[in-house]
C-alpha cells in the first residue's frame, strides 16, 4: 500500500513541479523554475512516504511564502 503511495506523490509532485517549471518560463521567475525541478525529482531521492509528503507540501507552498516575504 505504502508503494501504491509513494508512487502516486511521484505524479503529483511531478505534475505540480512541471506546472511550476513552466510558470517560471513564462513568467522568467528563477524560483518558480528551480523549485519546479525540484519537486519533479525529490521523490525518487526519498524514500519514507511521510517524508515525501512533509517535503512535497513545504515545496509547494515555498514559492508563495518566498514572494510574500521578499
Amino acid at each position: 500500500m505504502s508503494i501504491f503511495i509513494n508512487i502516486m506523490m511521484m505524479i503529483l509532485t511531478g505534475l505540480v513541479g512541471f506546472s511550476y517549471l513552466m510558470y517560471g518560463r513564462k513568467e522568467v521567475d528563477v524560483f518558480f523554475m528551480v523549485d519546479g525541478v525540484i519537486l519533479m525529482f525529490y521523490p525518487y531521492v526519498i524514500g519514507n512516504v511521510i517524508l515525501v509528503v512533509v517535503v512535497g507540501f513545504a515545496l509547494i507552498a515555498a514559492p508563495f511564502v518566498a514572494k510574500r516575504w521578499m
